[in-house]
């Protein structure tokens, strides 16, 4: 399987402990393949627990095929807002546009459809106050430096133009064709 689709199955096994992660870690290495190995291999090397949906783990898998992984998955950031609150991203790449230091940040968030429609995930608000709240978390991550791209499930089969949006961000309106 494409990275993409590989990573989904291992990441949510990895997330709701359904193997221990030792056993589950072994298991390509216990497998004779006549061919694929290095494919299955790279699967199971990026496999992370803290990618918190299928979503999540398809457009990291994207993102690595597509020579853009990122630096680090659910990084979370104060809220300038609420001092209790923290506001997590669900990639983000630390900028060093000269090779010495970090210049910036650029958050991509995944975007699934459920988050407005389920009842366990909307606790009763209404898709208006939903997307109000987005909307003030991303202002609040962009008074913070942080550059925030989205990505919606569709862009999956055609990233284009979320890669083109991350090197813009990441190196300025020229992007020079580096990945992030």
């Amino acid at each position: 399987m494409d990275l993409r689709y590989s990573l989904a199955p291992i990441d949510s096994a990895l997330r709701t402990d359904s193997v221990d992660k030792d056993v589950l870690l072994a298991y390509p290495s216990s497998v004779k393949y006549s061919s694929h190995r290095q494919t299955v291999m790279r699967a199971f090397d990026l496999a992370d627990a803290r990618s918190e949906n299928g979503g999540e783990s398809s457009a990291r898998g994207m993102l690595h095929d597509m020579g853009c992984p990122p630096d680090d998955i659910q990084v979370e950031f104060p809220c300038l807002d609420y001092p209790n609150r923290r506001h997590r991203v669900d990639f983000l790449w630390r900028i060093s546009r000269d090779g010495t230091s970090g210049d910036g940040q650029v958050a991509l968030e995944f975007d699934g459809t459920r988050k407005y429609v389920d009842p366990d995930m909307t606790s009763g608000r209404a898709i208006r106050e939903i997307v109000n709240d987005e909307r003030r978390r991303q202002q609040c991550l962009e008074r913070q430096g942080l550059s925030v791209v989205r990505m919606h499930a569709n862009e999956l089969d055609a990233p284009w133009r979320v890669i083109h949006e991350l090197r813009d961000r990441a190196y300025g309106e020229q992007g020079d064709g580096k990945p992030v």
